[in-house]
Order: structure tokens, then sequence, then C-alpha cells
């Protein structure tokens, strides 16, 4: 026989305890009266301590048992109306009289109970993930199966869930919506503190949906350091609404294609939910309005909408923006020229690669006109690139953004790659127009370019089929100061970042020395390597390539939805303006039929 869930037992005490409060302050003897052995002096004094106590208790009760913020809601409207209607039903009652004093106590009553709540429940408990959270490798399907034989509902039920991943107060409980792209799996590809084992995850039935359930499951299996996942799967073809409706969880993960992203993130937050997911947000001008409704609507809920950008927890990027900072090592940047810019920041990425030992590749849509451009993807080196100059202040797009040009270039793909990259035998129909003799041309590549807050700085995305042996993802970077110029590179295995002097060694060497010395905390060992006038320091490789960090990030802010710098969100703004501008300069050159 299942046990009840502690979401249940607390619902049922509730009530009760509501419906028995309800009768006594309905009885024609008032509470004090009944109790012979309280001090008359004192019975005013137990009696109204009792109305705020029992308040209290359950407007603690009332905002722990719904899973969704708009239950919270109207329990705590339920809660104040009852302190109101209690107090005019008494003076129906003989004995007993209404007053707005008793009302007022009520509601402090309830006041501290929500703020225990919020400062005490919430901050004490461990909220799952890490080591204090076991997880167990669990998975429910249910769903709407489009199968021969007519598309009827089936339902697969795997044991119940142990105890030990039941949700606690506040921690995140995922929601992974349509998963499609290898970032939804990579984060989740570490336990993080504040995380609940239990997540769900809401797609179509079909191979998108199986391989990220490959991918936790790969996770769970790994020897060293492994998760243990219990997800509860709901596919169908009306996944989204379900997952609206019924939100089992309180935080979205949202991978999907690119010109559906934007309405899907509008929805999340209009259901109450918190939000981490991958760029581009914005695919053309008209959605830039729209993005910082996104915002706008966040912030009104107290809600977090976070990007999903492991580059910038890259340890060569960490150190690249510690050293661009300091005036003694790298000075002032130079201004530069759209020819010769003061930033560059070059990536490479690759369809094709391996999580956990599993290999993985791209769905078919991510090469459709929106979500293949290279331009619109390259979100997070504008936000770096922000980081690098203009870290002190939130970027405004009408004020430092200015002079955006991109430039793109098709990636090619035969038959036989395609099917290599996405499991498909061959291209689908939705992509037809962007095969010409058998190859398909789709915006893998770009560069952009533009002045961020006076700098000049130019952006490169460049995409190749498969990584060298033991290779991945790569980011190139320079910047050049008055005082040097740092040249970084990043991305899978250590990473390194040299220093070239501008003006004399002695003084840079000097100032490398004192701020690796700062720097021994985060990174043990850290050092300077003098190569005839040119300094290197190496950095220890990303592990997980940064989502975990991510994660983290967002749980942080999730606790805290109002410590969210403004720089975020600004900066948010600007690289989605920086991006859509270029894609569109790119679009107007570009020759190639249906790219």
């Amino acid at each position: 026989m299942r046990r009840p869930s502690a979401r249940l037992l607390l619902t049922v005490a509730f009530w009760l305890l509501l419906a028995a409060w309800t009768w006594l302050l309905i009885l024609p003897n008032p509470i004090p009266e009944v109790v012979d052995a309280i001090p008359s002096g004192w019975r005013f004094i137990a009696a109204k301590c009792l109305h705020g106590g029992t308040y209290a208790v359950l407007a603690i009760m009332g905002w722990l048992w719904p899973a969704a913020r708009r239950g919270r809601l109207a329990v705590a409207g339920l809660l104040l109306g009852h302190a109101v209607a209690t107090e005019v039903i008494q003076t129906y009652v003989p004995n007993r009289e209404g007053c707005v004093r008793d009302v007022v106590i009520d509601w402090v009553g309830l006041g501290i109970g929500w703020t225990v709540v919020r400062f005490v429940v919430r901050n004490s408990l461990t909220g799952g993930g890490g080591s204090s959270d076991r997880l167990i490798g669990w998975a429910k399907i249910s769903g709407r199966a489009g199968l021969a034989g007519g598309g009827s509902r089936a339902k697969v039920a795997l044991p119940p869930i142990p105890a030990d991943v039941l949700p606690t107060v506040r921690s995140i409980r995922l929601m992974t919506l349509a998963p499609g792209h290898p970032d939804a799996a990579r984060v989740q590809g570490r336990a993080v503190e504040g995380v609940h084992p239990r997540c769900h995850v809401y797609a179509p039935l079909g191979p998108d949906l199986l391989d990220h359930l490959g991918h936790l499951l790969a996770s769970n299996a790994r020897p060293h350091d492994p998760t243990r996942w219990a997800a509860d799967v709901r596919a169908g073809d009306d996944w989204l609404d379900r997952a609206l409706r019924e939100q089992p969880g309180n935080a979205a993960v949202v991978t999907g294609p690119a010109d559906q992203k934007l309405d899907r993130l509008l929805a999340c937050v209009r259901a109450g939910l918190h939000v981490l997911a991958d760029e581009p947000w914005a695919t053309c001008a008209a959605d830039l309005p729209r993005l910082a409704d996104l915002f706008h609507e966040a912030d009104l809920r107290e809600l977090v909408v976070w990007r999903l950008c492991p580059i910038r927890h890259d340890p060569a990027v960490q150190l690249l923006l510690e050293l661009a900072a300091d005036p003694d090592v790298c000075g002032e940047l130079l201004p530069g020229t759209p020819d010769d810019p003061a930033v560059l920041l070059d990536a490479t990425r690759h369809l094709r690669g391996t999580v956990e030992g599993r290999p993985v590749g791209r769905p078919a849509w991510a090469f459709g006109p929106a979500a293949g451009d290279a331009l619109l993807a390259a979100g997070p080196l504008a936000d770096l690139a922000l980081r690098l100059v203009l870290p002190a202040r939130p970027p405004d797009p009408a004020l430092d953004l200015a002079g955006v040009d991109g430039t793109g270039w098709p990636g090619l793909l035969d038959r036989d790659q395609f099917a290599a990259v996405t499991g498909l035998a061959d291209f689908p129909p939705e992509l037809a127009s962007q095969v010409s003799r058998g190859t398909l041309a789709y915006r893998a590549n770009g560069t952009a370019t533009a002045t961020l807050g006076g700098v000049a700085v130019r952006l490169a995305v460049l995409a190749e089929v498969d990584p060298p042996a033991g290779g991945g993802d790569t980011l190139d970077a320079v910047v050049r100061g008055r005082r040097a110029t740092l040249t970084a590179r990043g991305g899978v295995g250590p990473g390194e970042l040299t220093v070239e002097p501008a003006t004399a060694a002695g003084p840079v060497y000097a100032a490398l020395g004192r701020r690796c010395q700062t720097l021994q905390g985060r990174y043990p060992g850290l050092s300077v390597q003098d190569r005839g006038g040119r300094f290197r320091l190496a950095t220890p490789a990303a592990g997980d390539g940064g989502y975990a960090a991510v994660l983290g990030e967002f749980v942080r802010y999730f606790r805290s939805p109002r410590q969210v710098p403004a720089w975020e969100r600004a900066a948010a703004v600007t690289a989605a303006h920086l991006c859509v501008a270029a894609s569109e300069a790119a679009k107007r050159k570009q020759g190639v039929r249906g790219v």
C-alpha cells in the first residue's frame, strides 16, 4: 500500500485545523471563558495569543502544501478573508461580538507565519541535491503516445517514489521542457545543493526525449560522483499546456527551438515558474520589446529568468576577466577600430561530441533558419564582451551599442554527415528549402562587429562537425589594453592565458605576481612563467564545462530573486540587441539559398 505523501498529509492537516478553528470561533461561549484555570487578568492575553498563534500556524501550513505559487497566493487570500468573515459571523452569535481589533491580531499572526516561512524554514532546509540527498534512478512515464492504433493514452508506472526524494521546502524542482539540445542534459550532469533529485520532464514522445533520459541514466551510472536523478516523465502532444497546468516543479529548463523559445519563456513566467534557458531568446527585432517584457513580468512576480551561459565559469575566462580589470596588468582598454578591434572573441562549436561517454549530436530543428543561425547564438560571447568592456554599470543598448555589422557563411552537411549528427536517414521536409544537390546549407558561421561603450569588439562563431581527439568546443580571446595584450584559450581541457606587455615588462610582471597571490584560493598553485618577455599562466580544466556552476548561480538567485544584479538583465537585453542586429546584417549580405 502506498504511503501518503508529505504534501498530502500537510494538506489534510491544514483543512482539519482550519475547520476546527472555524467551529471554535463561532461557538456561543468565547474561548477564554472555557478555560477557568487561567486567571481572569490573563484570559484576554491568552485568547489573543491563541488567535494570532493559530493563524500563524495556518499561514505556515498554507504556504507549504500548495505546489504552485498561484495556489499559495490563493490560500493566503483565503486566510485573510477568513479572519474577516469569522468576526462578521460572530456579530450574529449570542455572547460573541466581532471587532476590528481581532482582525488586526489575526492578520499579524498571518504575517508572523509568512515571515517564518520566508526567513526561517526556507533557509534552514538543505533543499535536496548535493551530498545530503541521495538520488534514485526512477522514472514514471505517462502521456499520450502517438502509436499505431489511434494515439491512445498509455501509462507506465514504476514503483512509487521513495520517501527520501520527496520535495523539500524551497528546493528547486526542475521541469525540463521538450529537451532536444544537449545543454538540457548537461545542466543535470552534477548534483547541486538546493536542487531536488526528483525532476520532471514534459516533452513529445520521440527520440529527443529518449536521448535526454539516456544522458540522465548515464550520469546516474557514472562510477565517480554519480547522480541519482528521479525522473517523472510525462510525454504527449499537449506537453506544454500540461506542464503549465500541473506544475509539479517550480523552475523550468528550456532549450528548444530559438523561434519558439521566447513564447515558452513568457508562458512559464506568467504561470509563476522560474526559468533557466539557453540562448538565443530573441530571433528578430520584433522580439526585443517582448524580451524586455519578459524581465519586467519576472520582476513583478519575483521570479528568476537566468541565461544558461557556462562559458563565464571557464577558469581561463574568469582569469581573463580578473586581469583585464586590473589597471596594473592590462590597463585601460584601447578603443580599437572595426578593422582592428580591441576585444576579439572566437568560439568554435562542434556538432558532435560526448557527454558522460555517450555520443551527442543535434536535433534536426537545430539546422533551421533561426535555430541554426550562428550569430543569434553568439549571446554568450556578447555577454563576455560586456563583462570585459562595461563591468561596472548596467549596459544600455541605446547608449552603449553602435556600429553593429555582421557577416555569415554557411556550413554544409551531406546526407551521411546529417545522419551521423541527427540520427535521421534523410533531410526532413521542413529543411527542404536549404538542401541543394544532396547537401544541406545552414547558417553555421558568422562574425559580428560592434562598438560597446566606445570599445570596438569582434565576435566570431565557427562550426565543425567533429572535435579533434580528446578535444571539444573552444574559446579564443584577445583583449588589448594600454599596458598589455591578454590572450586566452578556454574550453575542454586545461586553459592558458598569455600576457604580452605593451610597455615595460617589469611592472607588468610584478603586478601579475601580486595578482597570482590573491587568486591562490581559487587557483592553487597559479604562477607566472616568463617566456622571453611574454608571461604565461596555466588554468585548470573547466570540469563539466561550467554547467554545475550555472545551476549553482540559479539556486542562489532562486532563493533571493531580488538579489539578481541589474547588470544581468541589462546585459541580456544588450547582448540580444547586438546578436539580432548582426544576424539581420548578415542576412542582407548572404546569398546562399534558404540560408
